[in-house]
């Protein structure tokens, strides 16, 4: 989600189409947005459109968010880096959605 660029989102369509290159498995990825989801892009575009990513670095426009940010943020509402990481949202969903049998 931190790499994710405006380019990547047609809010009329309600789909985030995540290019083959940021992929795993090499192929292109299309999410389907629910309304709500929709809702926040569009909130958030109304905050920061100036780069090319939906949360771009503190720093410089041009480049994403740091993962190191995400973890800060999870320090600071009181998970220690050996109960939750940014990383471990991702591996966690991973798991429940192969266990799900979908």
């Amino acid at each position: 989600m931190r790499n994710a660029k405006w380019e990547e989102f047609d809010l009329a369509e309600r789909v985030w189409s995540i290019p083959a290159a940021k992929m795993k498995m090499r192929r292109d990825h299309n999410v389907p947005l629910p309304e709500q989801a929709v809702n926040l892009v569009e909130q958030l575009q109304a905050m920061n459109n100036k780069g090319d990513y939906l949360f771009p670095s503190l720093r410089t426009w041009t480049r994403p968010m740091s993962e190191n940010t995400l973890n800060a943020a999870l320090r600071r509402m009181g998970y220690s880096g050996d109960k939750m990481t940014a990383q471990g949202f991702r591996a966690s969903f991973s798991t429940l959605a192969n266990e799900s049998g979908l």
